[in-house]
């Protein structure tokens, strides 16, 4: 058995050329082939030998009567390829008969042609296909990673928080910083303003950052009056308490959703309760001390007041949000996606979502049209029927016709 042999100016070793793969063996073996005028088929060499056949043709581990009788019994998986030169060869020489002087073809050397140029083109397609699966492997890891990240808070000395899953890419900060006041005492400085589009997932980050903390959760919506948030004494002397009352006494993570949507003035009365760390609610002799176990957070669509999309919010006092810690809270597309089922449906909201942007159209397409497309979708429900009802939403013919072209 032979370990070495040299092939034009490079020496093969058995160890080495067994690292290479079947291409690799080939061009090698074609190599050796025409160096030693061998009268081994070169078509079997380039389609139907394994790399087992090629290591002993290169290295001459094997006469050429037995390489002869491995050609005659082609493996069953490369009869199909083989015929299909065979035809293809013979139908190449036939063609060509009437193009070169007396009709004159070399049948070898059509074999040889073709075999060297089918390899070549195999070996062009699986760099392309192994490229292309690397592509999407490195992506499908990238997304796996993503969805298991893992993320460890310390909270005290024997506490800990720990993230993991999918979740919105502003949420990890949003907690690191509500930990933060918390670390250092200053619970009562710990307001926070989620500003985003609707749809985001604003309120949903609230409860989950109460459900982490292990606090109650409080919220209301707009509002009209002071006593939405501050409560009242009814008609017969009883105390009316509010979502915000509680939270603020007894502790816990208080929403005020939609705020931009509330009066300015019933706003103003919220100032002193997020900036003093007391507050005189009606029915109480005294003031009440916020808890250290209160969070407020408020959540709307737009910072400065109403515009295109938004045009009902109010423009809010410059005082009564210089009160909050400003947190954007943009749409997390990727987040958005991964709640989808349906990924063509999530990427086609999307999509139209960006010819949007792109053309100027006031039109609002939330993650909420992902979510109940994909709901919709899943029951069966048709695809047009789907877009007209979660994406277009009414939006006139010529605004449609822009954003909804590929």
């Amino acid at each position: 058995m032979n370990d070495q042999t040299t092939v034009g100016d490079t020496s093969y070793n058995r160890a080495h050329l067994e690292t290479l793969n079947r291409e690799q063996l080939r061009v090698i073996a074609r190599q050796a082939h025409s160096e030693r005028n061998s009268t081994v088929s070169r078509t079997w060499l380039g389609s139907a030998a394994q790399s087992s056949d090629l290591i002993a043709f290169i290295l001459g581990d094997r006469s050429e009567s037995e390489f002869a009788f491995a050609q005659s019994v082609p493996p069953a998986h490369a009869e199909p390829a083989t015929k299909a030169a065979d035809s293809l060869a013979a139908t190449l020489a036939d063609a060509l008969k009437g193009y070169l002087p007396n009709g004159h073809v070399n049948r070898d050397e059509v074999e040889s042609i073709v075999a060297e140029q089918t390899a070549t083109i195999k070996t062009e397609v699986i760099d392309f296909v192994t490229d292309s699966v690397n592509r999407v492997a490195t992506e499908l890891a990238k997304q796996i990673r993503e969805s298991a990240r893992v993320v460890r808070f310390e909270v005290g000395a024997d506490r800990s928080i720990e993230l993991s899953g999918l979740r919105h890419e502003a949420f990890d900060d949003l907690l690191a910083d509500i930990l933060a006041f918390q670390s250092t005492g200053q619970t009562a400085k710990a307001n926070f303003f989620l500003v985003g589009p609707a749809g985001t997932g604003k309120t949903t980050a609230a409860e989950k950052i109460a459900e982490h903390l292990g606090l109650a959760f409080h919220f209301n919506g707009a509002i009209d009056s002071e006593y939405k948030l501050s409560g009242f004494i009814d008609a017969h002397g009883r105390i009316v308490s509010t979502p915000f009352r509680k939270a603020y006494a007894q502790g816990g993570v208080y929403l005020f959703d939609e705020v931009d949507s509330s009066l300015p003035s019933a706003c103003l009365a919220f100032n002193a309760a997020l900036a003093n760390g007391a507050y005189a609610f009606p029915g109480e002799d005294s003031l009440t001390p916020r808890s250290p176990n209160c969070i407020i957070i408020a959540s709307g669509n737009t910072w400065f007041g109403p515009d295109g999309n938004y045009v009902g919010r109010f423009k809010q006092d410059a005082a009564f949000l210089d009160r909050f810690v400003r947190v954007p809270w943009p749409i997390d597309e990727k987040f958005e996606a991964s709640l989808c089922a349906n990924k063509d449906w999530a990427s086609y909201v999307q999509a139209r979502r960006a010819k949007a942007k792109a053309y100027g159209v006031e039109h609002l397409i939330s993650p909420r049209a992902s979510l109940s497309g994909d709901v919709l979708l899943a029951a069966g429900r048709p695809w047009e029927r789907v877009v007209e009802v979660c994406v277009r939403k009414g939006l006139n013919e010529a605004d449609w016709t822009k954003i909804s072209q590929n």
